[in-house]
């Protein structure tokens, strides 16, 4: 005992007391640095899922604009189409069909005939556009 009453701590405690702090410390400094590595990784999960999330956005907008009722109806309309088709009767309509004949009527398809009646095609119908737009011009003078 000191002279004050009070009872001083062997140096043999002492030692024991200071070697226990730096193993706390220690464990301390493992624990702080484990829980700023924590962090760290926390935030670069979070800003790659940021990018994911921005990239699917665009995705995610269709599939909400998605009407999935009419996609359902439409599903249950070919399928009741799809039953009542006569796959016997298909089968028997391909056995018929004579291939070598399509495929001669193939190779002796004229392209260049074609692709001319097309175009004339194609001009019927910009000529009879441009009538229209005329006809239209013409009758709104009327109204």
């Amino acid at each position: 005992m000191n002279n004050q009453g009070k009872e001083i701590i062997p140096q043999t405690d002492m030692t024991k007391l200071t070697r226990e702090l730096r193993v706390t410390r220690i464990f301390c400094m493992i624990s702080s640095f484990l829980t700023v590595l924590v962090l760290v990784v926390g935030i670069f999960f979070f800003l790659a899922l940021h990018e994911v999330v921005a990239d699917a956005e665009p995705v995610i907008q269709q599939i909400a604009a998605l009407d999935v009722d009419g996609f359902n109806l439409a599903l249950e309309q070919l399928n009741t189409t799809l039953e009542t088709v006569d796959l016997e009767q298909v089968s028997l309509a391909i056995e018929q069909l004579d291939v070598d004949a399509l495929n001669t009527a193939i190779e002796n398809l004229d392209t260049a005939e074609l692709s001319k009646a097309l175009e004339n095609l194609n001009n019927a119908v910009n000529a009879l556009e441009q009538l229209g737009q005329i006809f239209s011009r013409f009758t709104s003078f009327f109204q």
